[in-house]
């Protein structure tokens, strides 16, 4: 008897699944295209969504589907521009400067700037242990609206692999 349930069960999901609402063309409608909600799962509770004060990988994968960065990796893991337009580094390696995006929207609602960047990452720099590692003795500074600079107290080869442009 249980079986014959489970079956009339499990028929009855199908048979629900293949009455889904789809567009009259045979194709998906715009209705059925956009919005709604994405579930993943994941196998742990990350222990904070604030990317600066984390060294979960867990937590960090999270993010990078949350944030964006001013530099991202492409498929050949070499650093291109993502919130930034291009990037300079100076002869002697101390100085980066970051052209931002122009109309980037910012999670206030208001376009990015240099000073939004310059806050956040200076934020970076002084609470994540990853940062301080790293760019010890760095700083953010606005050298214009939309020109970010990280001068460093002394040359890092892991800041940018190579020259992004």
């Amino acid at each position: 008897m249980k079986k014959l349930a489970m079956i009339i069960s499990v028929l009855f999901l199908l048979i629900s699944v293949g009455c889904s609402k789809s567009s009259s063309s045979g194709g998906t409608s715009s209705e059925d295209s956009y919005g709604g909600s994405l579930n993943i799962a994941i196998s742990v509770q990350p222990p904070t969504l604030d990317a600066h004060l984390t060294t979960s990988s867990d937590a960090i994968e999270i993010m990078r589907n949350i944030y964006e960065t001013l530099v991202t990796q492409n498929k050949d893991q070499q650093a291109v521009p993502m919130l930034a337009e291009s990037i300079e580094t100076s002869e002697d390696g101390l100085t980066y400067t970051f052209k931002l995006r122009e109309g980037i929207t910012f999670h206030n609602g208001k376009e990015m700037t240099s000073e939004d960047v310059v806050v956040s990452m200076n934020r970076w720099l002084e609470q994540s242990s990853r940062a301080k590692l790293l760019l010890s003795g760095g700083k953010f500074e606005t050298a214009d609206e939309y020109t970010v600079t990280l001068k460093l107290a002394e040359a890092v080869t892991d800041v940018l692999p190579e020259s992004v442009t």
